[in-house]
């Protein structure tokens, strides 16, 4: 928008979103100038930013969904559940916090007696 050749009150507010397949680009710096001409007064601007955070989502074998009762998640979403899981079972090692001792549907779905959550 040239501010200069338009009138001003038609934009109250500027919108400017992501191009859809804008995915894969990298902006490090947003820079906003306008041309101070003298004769033209300033203006007061708010700029507001809102972060995207749209994370993949997983799909779920069934055993591992049938243990953390989700079908898809986020890998925050799934770890999450699964410590939740592994909390309410009391299946961290007493001795080693950073083991898990499997009971016996986390063995059908990880296929070890052990697990080091820490990996």
């Amino acid at each position: 928008i040239d501010f200069e050749k338009e009138d001003q009150t038609n934009y109250l507010n500027i919108d400017w979103r992501k191009l859809n397949n804008a995915d894969n680009c990298s902006y490090d710096a947003i820079d906003i100038t306008r041309s101070m001409i003298p004769e033209k007064e300033s203006i007061k601007i708010s700029i507001k930013f809102f972060k995207e955070y749209s994370p993949k989502e997983f799909m779920l074998s069934e055993k591992l969904s049938k243990l953390i009762d989700i079908q898809q998640g986020s890998i925050i979403t799934i770890v999450y559940a699964l410590w939740q899981y592994i909390k309410l079972n009391r299946l961290q090692d007493r001795d080693n916090r950073k083991i898990i001792n499997c009971n016996k549907e986390m063995e059908e779905v990880f296929m070890r007696e052990t697990i080091d959550f820490s990996k």
